[in-house]
């Protein structure tokens, strides 16, 4: 198992190396298989590292598992209600879980960085970019939480106690008061 994520892990390197360095502007039928066959394998890692570290409801007990928490919430918004966390209502429902990346003082710093960045180039990229960057992030998570093993982080904070940095600007009218 481990050689086969390693071989994974080769060939996104490798195919991240080539893709950058290609001048093609739209991606072939091959790059799009392979970024759907990579996305499966990060869901599925997800699901068990969720199901362990996740609970049903609240805050996780470990910081590694509030993290796989936040992502997952900006992705479930996403997908099932195509809510972006830093515009519209999706800066309400999804805009405190990317919030808890960019405030939370018990993640590694260095991590920190790199989700921050990340999160900056998903605000105004197109449905498949933003859609790629989610990805990366869980990503980036997943890794850091098989690199620590056992050595767990205990948690104190919960996604939903940073607010948004975002500003749902979309006004809604209220259906009760027509005018009538």
């Amino acid at each position: 198992m481990q050689n086969k994520n390693l071989n994974k892990a080769t060939k996104l390197q490798s195919y991240k190396a080539t893709k950058s360095k290609s001048k093609k502007l739209i991606p072939t039928f091959e790059d799009f298989i392979y970024e759907k066959i990579n996305q499966k394998a990060i869901e599925k890692e997800n699901d068990k590292l969720y199901k362990k570290l996740v609970g049903g409801s609240g805050a996780s007990d470990t910081v590694e598992g509030e993290m796989l928490r936040a992502i997952n919430k900006i992705i479930y918004r996403y997908f099932n209600d195509g809510d972006y966390f830093y515009k519209g209502y999706g800066a309400e429902t999804a805009g405190p879980a990317a919030t808890y990346f960019l405030k939370s003082k018990a993640i590694n710093k260095a991590l920190q960085s790199q989700i921050a960045t990340l999160l900056s180039k998903a605000e105004g990229a197109n449905d498949r970019k933003y859609e790629d960057i989610l990805y990366e992030i869980l990503d980036l998570i997943l890794k850091k939480i098989k690199s620590k093993g056992k050595d767990l982080t205990k948690n104190k904070e919960d996604i939903f106690d940073f607010g948004s940095n975002w500003q749902d600007d979309e006004s809604y009218s209220d259906d009760n008061n027509d005018g009538w």
